[in-house]
This record gives C-alpha cells, sequence and structure tokens, in this order.
C-alpha cells in the first residue's frame, strides 16, 4: 500500500496552493489527487469575467513568484482585470506543472478512517494511507435543487452548474429561480446573447455584494438584467473589492 504524510484531494486553486505550500516543510510526503481546474474548466460558463480583484485572484504560493503578473509575461498572454475565465484556468495550469507536476489524476471515491490515519480509496481499487487529509474538492457536489422541481427532467428543470455554454437555450423564454450569485451572472449570459428572454424572479432590485457598491449597483427590470455591461464592468473596476465571490459579469 501506497503511504504518505499527507494527502490533499482536490486539484483547483486551493488544493494546489496547499500543496505548494506543505511541500516547503521538509521531509513531509504530500500527495495531491485530481484533475487540474476540472471544475473551472468543465462547470462555469463561457464568458465568464472573475468578480474578484487582480490582487485577490493570484493563486498563493510560498513564494509569491507564481503571480498572476508572472505567468502573463512567461506565457505572452495579455491581460487585465477583471480577468477572464480561460486565463484563470491557464494560469491554475501553469501554476500545477510549477508546484505539483506529479499530480496524480485518479479519482477518490472513499475515505475510510484507519489506525494509523485514513485509507484513500481510489477509482481503480487501490489504496493510500495517509496521516493527514486535506480536502479542496470544491462546490461541485452541492448544487441544490428547490424541491418544488424534483419532479421536472433535466430539460426543463436544470442547475446552473450544468451549462458550460447556454447556447441551447436559444430562442426559448427562461426563467432563473434564485437571487444569488449564480442566477444573476446566468440570466446576465442569457440576455448578454440576446438569443434567448430571460427573468430572475428572485433577483432584489439591485445587487449590494459588499458595502462598497451599495448604490452604484445594476439593476433589475420586469425583464432582466437592465444595466449594460459596459457601465456593470465600469462600475465593477472603481468599486472593486479585494477579495469575494469569484465570478462576475
Amino acid at each position: 500500500m501506497t503511504k504518505c504524510d499527507v494527502a490533499i484531494i482536490g486539484a483547483g486553486p486551493y488544493g494546489l496552493s496547499a500543496t505548494a505550500h506543505l511541500r516547503t516543510v521538509k521531509g513531509l510526503d504530500v500527495r495531491t489527487f485530481g484533475e487540474p481546474m476540472a471544475f473551472w474548466d468543465r462547470n462555469m460558463p463561457v464568458g465568464m469575467l472573475l468578480r474578484s480583484g487582480w490582487a485577490a485572484t493570484h493563486i498563493a504560493d510560498p513564494n509569491q513568484s507564481l503571480t498572476l503578473d508572472s505567468y502573463r509575461t512567461e506565457s505572452g498572454n495579455h491581460f487585465a482585470s477583471p480577468v477572464p475565465l480561460d486565463r484563470f484556468i491557464h494560469y491554475g495550469l501553469w501554476y500545477q506543472r510549477q508546484t505539483v507536476p506529479d499530480l496524480d489524476q485518479r479519482r477518490i471515491v472513499r475515505v475510510e478512517p484507519d489506525a494509523k490515519g485514513f485509507q484513500l480509496i481510489l477509482e481503480v481499487g487501490e489504496a493510500v494511507l495517509a496521516r493527514r487529509v486535506v480536502v479542496a474538492a470544491g462546490i461541485g457536489s452541492f448544487a441544490w435543487r428547490p424541491r418544488e422541481f424534483a419532479g421536472l427532467p433535466n430539460s426543463l428543470a436544470s442547475h446552473t452548474s450544468e451549462h458550460r455554454e447556454l447556447g441551447r437555450f436559444a430562442g426559448k423564454r427562461v426563467l432563473v429561480i434564485g437571487g444569488g450569485q449564480s442566477a444573476l451572472e446566468s440570466a446576465a449570459l442569457l440576455r448578454r446573447r440576446r438569443r434567448s428572454r430571460s427573468r430572475s424572479p428572485g433577483a432584489s432590485d439591485s445587487l449590494a455584494w459588499g458595502s462598497s457598491l451599495q448604490g452604484n449597483s445594476p439593476r433589475f427590470g420586469p425583464h432582466g438584467f437592465e444595466a449594460p455591461l459596459r457601465t456593470y464592468r465600469r462600475r465593477s473596476r472603481r468599486n472593486q473589492p479585494g477579495c469575494g465571490p469569484a465570478r462576475l459579469y
């Protein structure tokens, strides 16, 4: 059985950063499992811009050398804040190659307690014994659906995380349920593409992601997201919080 001191489950920004920091501890054997940036690549909508400011979008590393600035210089990809989704994914993959080149992309299906720590059972049946486990598996497994829609087929009622591309809604009328960030960003993308009619009945009259945004927020009317995208971008740059939810339109 393979053994290690620490096993990290997840290879998104948090899992990769945790690995980079733990590997600075002399003599500590750290193994990381997961597909790099998989949730960002498969479950975030095309066209998304990160809401977090430039300084808050760096993936932390112990030497503060693997920044967005370093990636931009080395790769030649020129972009600025707000950071486009595809650039952030490429940045994460670049970070992974620098810090976790030995990433194990096999899937962990079960974690069991053991007298010496934990047993991680891989999908191929192999087991790994770890003294400690760090779970950085992300939010992909926690999509919530109101029970009122439990009996409807996926073609009629689906979750926002299932839509990488919103083209399937072309020419359709779409009701977006919810007033949170995922609902608002989906409504905004649908409206921006001008291929479908969307409405968010659960949204409040204005957005307030932070105290500095109050009074400067896009508004919702009877037909959904009404503020021009360029206005939203301009306001977001002026009132950009340092951290917080990572998705912005």
